[in-house]
């Protein structure tokens, strides 16, 4: 790979990554707001809330497994074209 095709690839993949913490974003505010709803609330609405909140949950360990796998990808890309690796 060139110094131009990996440029190409890790402008890419950096596009990727911000999209992907961007959503990881809205997924963290949202384990958050219900969270903070635990309290003082039913059983059964306990059950459910905490159903929803596990759901949110493995899907942000999703995202963020992807976009460490992006990081990962970007950081190979970066030694090629000499452009800042990521974290």
């Amino acid at each position: 790979m060139n110094k131009y095709e990996a440029l190409g690839r890790y402008i890419e993949a950096k596009e990727k990554l911000t999209k992907l913490t961007e959503k990881r974003e809205i997924f963290a505010g949202k384990i958050i707001d219900a969270s903070q709803h635990l309290q003082g609330i039913s059983a059964t609405s306990l059950k459910k809330t905490s159903a929803e909140i596990t759901e949110m949950l493995e899907q942000f360990i999703k995202i963020n497994n992807e976009a460490l796998e992006l990081v990962a990808e970007i950081n190979q890309y970066a030694e090629v074209c000499e452009r800042p690796k990521v974290s």
